[in-house]
């Protein structure tokens, strides 16, 4: 029978431990899951919430930091569920995996007077050594200004930048209601549900650009670019603190619709905002559709150069690798 020990018993363990002092500059995050101690069932979705909103305000700040989406798919390659908080032995594991160094931990509570606190802190490689911890109190009203004083206590040397306020501008704007459906939404795995609980996060903020390029790609899932495309156009641009995923979304609908040559188009610019591996390996693919298998080639090569254990990416590179190139 294995074992399986609560991150948080980890946790306290490593309290009595020195804590380390470690540059961020360079180094690759993930955020997990936080752990609910409300005792609230209910509020299960702000664990999912925290992690997404932590990895964004990561980002925002010019931190190197694995997306959520890639988070929830390497969990589900270790069979694990994505949404849920997971012991220190699978974290470790995950960070492995992505090639993450340092590992964000923490849960979350409730407060007599209503509030909330957020509690947690960063484990460094493999060898599970302890690293800055942050604790912030406040209204959950007020949980994005939460997330970003965590993040500022929690990141060595992390300095507000203009993407960060950018962020922090959008975010302020979404209501707590739209963050909850969302986040339950990103938090299942059935495609119905995820799309129910979306369409309720939009009713109360139909500009929501997260749940509408969410919604976007559920269509694009099922076959139907054109349906896609009425979601993405929507969405308006100074609304967006990450444009790189708008161009990405947009790039595989116009993949999904046959129009390559918009998709390489759509996927380069994304690719100009933000490198991701996801992106390389969806021109890849498109490339490759195209007969340009050297250059799909070397864009398998730049996805893995970001993320080496991409699934996606592994599987391009292997059929590529036998694909032979058209005869002139």
């Amino acid at each position: 029978m294995t074992l399986r020990i609560p991150v948080l018993f980890f946790l306290a363990l490593m309290a009595a431990m020195p804590s380390l002092s470690r540059s961020a500059e360079g180094e690759r995050y993930v955020v997990l899951p936080f752990a609910n101690e409300t005792g609230e069932e209910s509020l299960y979705w702000m664990g999912e919430a925290l992690a997404i909103g932590l990895t964004d305000h990561l980002l925002a700040s010019g931190v190197d930091v694995v997306e959520a989406d890639r988070r929830r798919a390497a969990l589900l390659e270790m069979g694990l569920e994505p949404s849920e908080p997971v012991t220190l032995a699978s974290a470790i594991l995950l960070g492995r995996r992505l090639g993450a160094e340092i590992i964000v931990l923490g849960r979350y509570d409730l407060l007599t007077d209503h509030g909330v606190l957020i509690g947690g802190q960063t484990i460094y490689d493999s060898e599970a050594r302890q690293g800055r911890r942050s604790e912030v109190r406040g209204s959950l009203s007020d949980l994005h200004s939460l997330q970003q004083k965590f993040i500022a206590d929690l990141v060595p040397g992390n300095r507000t930048r203009s993407g960060s306020a950018a962020l922090m501008k959008a975010v302020q704007q979404v209501p707590l209601s739209s963050l909850e459906m969302y986040s339950r939404a990103m938090a299942t795995q059935d495609p119905e549900g995820r799309r129910e609980l979306l369409n309720r996060a939009l009713e109360s903020d139909p500009l929501y650009p997260a749940a509408l390029m969410e919604r976007a790609t559920l269509e694009i899932n099922d076959g139907r670019p054109e349906s896609a495309f009425l979601w993405l156009d929507r969405i308006q641009m100074d609304h967006l603190v990450f444009p790189e995923r708008y161009w990405r979304v947009l790039g595989d609908a116009a993949a999904a619709a046959g129009d390559r040559g918009s998709a390489v188009d759509h996927y380069q610019q994304s690719l100009l905002l933000r490198p991701r591996a996801v992106t390389h390996f969806h021109l890849a693919a498109v490339l490759a559709k195209q007969g340009k298998l050297m250059d799909a080639r070397r864009q398998v090569d730049s996805g893995l150069a970001l993320d080496p254990g991409d699934p996606e990416g592994m599987e391009l590179r292997e059929a590529l690798a036998h694909a032979r190139e058209p005869a002139a």
